[in-house]
């Protein structure tokens, strides 16, 4: 019992280490230079800093299954950024944006 001090490291330092191995391997959300600032976020920032960046990638990128039952990578960036959430009807006369300028 006198060693158990060491499970909350190693809780924490497996959370950092998991958070900047994805936010390392991100192709599509963080360029570069911003990876390189979000991993000195998380090092700067041990655990707060961890568990922002994790929340910022379960929030636009999950695995789901394809038909064939392998993990495929989705991004919902759809739900995040638009105002109307009715992206599988067509038309604009159902009361949404149609992007015209017109008079």
């Amino acid at each position: 019992m006198e060693y158990i001090y060491i499970l909350p490291i190693a809780f924490f330092t497996l959370l950092e280490v998991v958070a900047i191995i994805l936010v390392a391997t991100e192709e599509i959300l963080y360029e570069p230079e911003e990876k390189i600032k979000k991993i000195a976020f998380i090092l700067l920032v041990p655990i707060i800093g961890a568990v922002i960046e994790l929340r910022k990638l379960d929030k636009f990128a999950r695995y789901t299954k394809d038909a064939d039952g392998n993990d495929v990578m989705c991004y919902a960036f759809w739900d995040y950024y638009t105002t109307s959430h009715s992206s599988g009807e067509s038309g604009g006369a159902d009361g949404g944006y149609d992007g015209g300028g017109g008079e």
